[in-house]
């Protein structure tokens, strides 16, 4: 009777060793998931910032082409997936994204989490009026110069 208990005890005690190493393994994969979703959030905001701020400067150099052109001008910008040459991202940090003109400055941000840029307009806000806001979604869009106006539509 004796041995009886002793190896009851030996497996009772084995049984919760191994309860105990389930859980450990448990929460190592847990910590694990959240450290690489915390990684993966912050990669997506760094990335969605950079395409944002090369977006702005393409935009910014488009109109600035326009300005200087003597007549009435247009250029024609697509979103492609995936992005080719002559083509925008259609989507950044995994987003859809907004471009906004406004008369001092080309303002990109995602939608959802809204992390973007903002970028000077070098100037050209003194000669002309600017004005528009174009969204990813759309597939293509025109910058356009009309008299002494500049339109993102």
């Amino acid at each position: 009777m004796n041995c009886n208990k002793t190896s009851r005890r030996k497996a009772a005690t084995f049984i919760i060793e191994q309860v105990l190493l389930f859980m450990i393994g448990i929460m190592i994969v847990g910590a694990s998931i959240m450290l690489f979703s915390n990684y993966n959030e912050y990669f997506n905001e760094v990335s969605a910032r950079s395409h944002a701020e090369d977006i702005a400067g393409i935009i910014t150099s488009s109109i600035l082409k326009l300005s200087e052109k003597k007549s009435d001008s247009r250029i024609l910008m697509s979103f492609c997936k995936p992005p080719a040459k002559g083509c925008l991202p259609d989507r950044i940090g995994g987003e859809d994204y907004m471009i906004l003109l406004s008369q001092n400055n080309v303002t990109v941000k995602t939608l959802d989490s809204e992390t973007g840029t903002v970028a000077s307009l070098l100037g050209i806000n003194e000669s002309f009026m600017l004005s528009g806001r174009v969204y990813s979604s759309s597939g293509s869009f025109l910058i356009f110069k009309q008299g002494d106006e500049i339109i993102l539509r």
